[in-house]
């Protein structure tokens, strides 16, 4: 399976604004140009292993979770970046979102 280049940028994009960085301070992070970060997240770019583990590290996630449509990914990983997702809401969002995905679930079938 090849690699979704597009894909994987938007998921880094989504983890460097998460952490709340710019792609400059990432780029000084992970000691690659902003000019790479930004074609990294645009798809434009093959990214090297060495640059989306380094990425992975400074965004404090994992590999697979950036590039899990790609690789065979453990359950884990997906409850780690719903996890991830919820960290910092209230309990009453939290509650919606659970709302919302069972009812999505229920549709589903």
């Amino acid at each position: 399976m090849a690699v979704d280049y597009k894909a994987l940028g938007l998921r880094i994009k989504n983890a460097r604004e998460i952490n709340d960085l710019t792609q400059e301070q990432l780029s000084e992070i992970v000691d690659l140009s902003v000019s790479h970060i930004s074609h990294m997240e645009t798809g434009r770019t093959k990214a090297s292993l060495e640059a989306i583990v380094a990425v992975a590290n400074a965004l404090n996630t994992t590999v697979d979770s950036l590039l899990h449509d790609s690789v065979k990914v453990s359950y884990s990983t997906f409850d780690k970046d719903f996890k991830d997702l919820l960290d910092g809401h209230t309990v009453r969002e939290k509650q919606i979102v659970y709302d919302m995905s069972r009812q999505l679930l229920k549709n589903m079938k």
